[in-house]
């Protein structure tokens, strides 16, 4: 796949420059993976939601080691693959899935933000390898991947058995519209309804998609942690993030203050633009 970033859009127009860094600052090229967290019904018997599904971006970069981006859809299911957009945080309030002692189990081995995902490492070398310091690093809170209307009627008409979908999307297709949302407050304000996600970029295919037993066992796209995301974010990113007890939807209370916890149900569904 190609990232490609749309003239002028995620443009800083006061300093002109691009508004965010790294790989989201010009166009790469990628590698795409399609994958779902749980097994697809067996054909005739699929009744409501069967899939979850979750996209892989690997974004390729000079001399230096890749950018990984991570999606998810509603993590309570879809009837196609491509039903609904991907949000790199999958928070949205329903009754957790992984239960509440799965959840710690990850929080103490991975992060204390598991359902978070970062972004922050592709905003820190640019496509051909350049090194964005520290203090000029710019990189968004969320990112979501919209399917376009193509995809989704490919994806509709083959229902849960999505790998037959992916085999018949066309080489040198648009399939999503990337957006994003720069802050906690700004997500806040997405789901309001008084602002929408800002159109930074679309991918394409530039090949077939294949099944191999390569992408299952040797292909890994590396999960960011959120924490390193907050050591660069301004200090109220974390406050956003702060947990406490509970863990309804992976996360605490405190994130409804700021309307992050509704974020990932706004980008899949709710918001007017993302219909």
């Amino acid at each position: 796949v190609v990232v490609l970033g749309s003239a002028g859009l995620g443009q800083d127009s006061k300093k002109q420059r691009p508004r965010y860094t790294g790989v989201f600052a010009g166009s790469t090229d990628g590698i795409i993976r399609c994958s779902t967290a749980s097994q697809p019904s067996k054909a005739g018997l699929l009744t409501s939601s069967s899939l979850v599904p979750l996209i892989g971006l690997k974004l390729l970069r000079a001399e230096v080691p890749s950018a990984n981006l991570l999606f998810a859809s509603k993590k309570s299911g879809v009837r196609h693959f491509f039903e609904l957009p991907f949000c790199n945080h999958v928070v949205e309030h329903i009754s957790n899935p992984l239960g509440s002692a799965a959840v710690t189990r990850l929080k103490n081995s991975f992060s204390q933000y598991p359902l978070w995902l970062g972004v922050s490492d592709a905003a820190r070398w640019s496509a051909d390898g350049h090194e964005v310091s520290s203090d000029d690093v710019v990189f968004p809170f969320a990112l979501l991947l919209k399917p376009t209307a193509q995809l989704v009627s490919i994806s509709a008409q083959h229902q849960e058995r999505f790998l037959e979908a992916l085999q018949c999307i066309p080489v040198g297709a648009t399939i999503f519209d990337v957006f994003a949302v720069a802050s906690p407050e700004e997500a806040n304000n997405v789901h309001g309804g008084s602002s929408s996600p800002e159109l930074i970029g679309t991918v394409r295919t530039t090949t077939p998609f294949l099944q191999s037993c390569f992408g299952d066992e040797q292909l890994f796209f590396r999960h960011q942690r959120m924490e390193e995301d907050l050591e660069l974010a301004p200090d109220t990113w974390r406050a956003c993030l702060k947990q406490n007890d509970d863990v309804r939807g992976g996360q605490g209370e405190n994130l409804r203050n700021l309307g992050a916890a509704q974020l990932a149900s706004t980008m899949i569904g709710q918001c007017p633009l993302m219909r």
